[in-house]
């Protein structure tokens, strides 16, 4: 079989195109961005650099198509943002080869933080009461006696993300774009991803993360059991009947489980499942029982990311930190990722001319042109 994969740049697809190959796929990689990590698989049978989503989504999905037709693909497997993009084109790439997402309009509903949270609550699962701010009327409507945390309906990385602000910070606070409030949970965050076939959950993680790069970017991920969260999944994707690959976010507080967001694409919870997923299974529709408990799993952490921010944490419990180190599997540290450390400085220095082009932070301007808002 030969399959498609975007959205390069994330480590994670990195392993999903590697168990991939291991099993026995012949997989392609298609990126807009030049030097994406995933272009230095080895095994990948050829990379192309397409045109950028956000700038010609036309040409974008002609590009797609092509590469679909011209090598006979059979399977598109979109991993990152580029997913919402792809989805437009859903219709007329599934007549040439076999999509891994649902069309747009069923992704963007999952995408849309306030859309989401409140099908949530429609299905009577667990959630923190929020309200959509469209203009500075809805501000005033807040509630001011709880603590809110504020943040764009479509985001990532936790930018533009206020909490707990003062009355002063909001009334200020410029709605350009809409925004969720929402009441503020104290509690332990935890992620998770799986991917489901007609609402039923074929193979999932969860994990906690515990070292972060800026406020929400995992780079250490603690796996997990957790009941009320496993539960949670399998309801949601049978009332939505999903099929493909979905994560969300949690704070879990007394035992009690309350979904933040969801995004339906690949995170980082694909590394808890690299050596263990079997593709022909998941493929094929089927579930797959023989993941071993997340609880009994040791944790894994991008070694790079952990180095390059390991001060803040150092300064705080540095035996700590070095005991999580020496325990954890470095993801990226494998044969199948020769000589990645300088490979992956291409990448740096192609985000470090876009921070420079687009004048954004470092990970904004990693995502900027498959970034769906």
């Amino acid at each position: 079989m030969k399959i498609l994969v975007t959205g390069g740049r994330a480590p994670a697809t990195m392993d999903i195109m590697r168990s991939l190959i291991n099993q026995g796929y012949e997989v392609y990689g298609a990126e807009s961005m030049l030097f994406p990590l995933a272009r230095f698989v080895k095994g990948v049978k050829k990379h192309f650099v397409i045109p950028k989503p956000n700038q010609d989504l036309a040409a974008f999905l002609k590009a797609i198509k092509e590469i679909v037709i011209q090598n006979k693909i059979d399977l598109l497997i979109p991993t990152c943002e580029e997913i919402f993009h792809i989805s437009q084109g859903y219709d007329e790439l599934s007549k040439h080869t076999k999509v891994f997402c649902e069309p747009f309009e069923r992704l963007n509903q999952l995408h849309n933080k306030y859309a989401f949270n409140q099908l949530v609550s429609e299905y009577g699962l667990t959630a923190p009461q929020s309200w959509l701010i469209t203009t500075d009327k809805d501000k005033v409507s807040l509630p001011k006696d709880v603590g809110l945390v504020l943040k764009p309906v479509f985001s990532r990385f936790g930018s533009h993300t206020l909490i707990k602000p003062s009355q002063k910070v909001i009334a200020n606070l410029k709605i350009n774009e809409p925004y969720i409030a929402q009441h503020f949970i104290q509690g332990k965050e935890y992620s998770t991803y799986a991917i489901a076939h007609k609402g039923e959950v074929l193979i999932q993680s969860c994990y906690y993360s515990k070292y972060k790069a800026g406020r929400s970017t995992g780079i250490y991920f603690e796996p997990a059991e957790i009941k009320s969260i496993t539960e949670f999944i399998k309801i949601f994707c049978k009332r939505y009947q999903f099929s493909g690959q979905i994560a969300f976010d949690f704070i879990l507080m007394n035992d009690k489980a309350y979904v933040l967001e969801c995004n339906p694409r690949v995170t980082s919870g694909f590394h808890l499942l690299t050596d263990k997923i079997d593709w022909h299974s998941i493929l094929s529709g089927q579930r797959q029982y023989d993941i071993p408990n997340m609880q009994h799993m040791q944790p894994f952490m991008l070694g790079q990311g952990m180095m390059l921010h390991c001060l803040k944490y150092i300064l705080k419990n540095p035996l700590q930190y070095i005991k999580d180190y020496r325990r954890a599997h470095d993801v990226l540290k494998h044969k199948a990722y020769p000589l990645f450390k300088l490979k992956s400085m291409l990448m740096m220095l192609n985000v470090l001319c876009r921070v420079i082009r687009v004048r954004k932070g470092f990970y904004p301007a990693s995502t900027y042109d498959i970034d769906f808002n």
